[in-house]
């Protein structure tokens, strides 16, 4: 028997009575494993995003970041992601090319 999260899942959202569900069913274990991997995976990309955002507001590089002081190249957090995403406006979140 191949392993599948689909036919628990089914039964899951299916009308009818609350399913029984067995620990010991595979499709059970299956869930849980690809939705342990999902939610870790989301948490360490969303904390990659914050440390890339964050480093882009100061006009940084990830090496620049263990220099003490300063960037000079900084222009404030404004500024300095209006030189990557373009003007301030709604593509910023899309996946376009930036107007100028």
């Amino acid at each position: 028997r191949a392993f599948t999260a689909k036919p628990t899942a089914v039964r899951l959202v299916s009308a009818g009575d609350p399913p029984v569900l067995d620990p010991n069913d595979p499709s059970i274990v299956a869930l849980a494993a690809a939705s342990s991997f999902a939610a870790s995976l989301g948490l360490s990309t969303a904390g990659l995003l914050f440390s890339q955002l964050l480093l882009a507001a100061q006009n940084r590089t990830t090496i620049e970041a263990h220099y003490r002081g300063r960037s000079p190249y900084d222009l404030g957090p404004r500024r300095n992601l209006e030189q990557i995403f373009g003007l301030w406006d709604s593509s910023w979140f899309l996946p376009v090319h930036p107007r100028r």
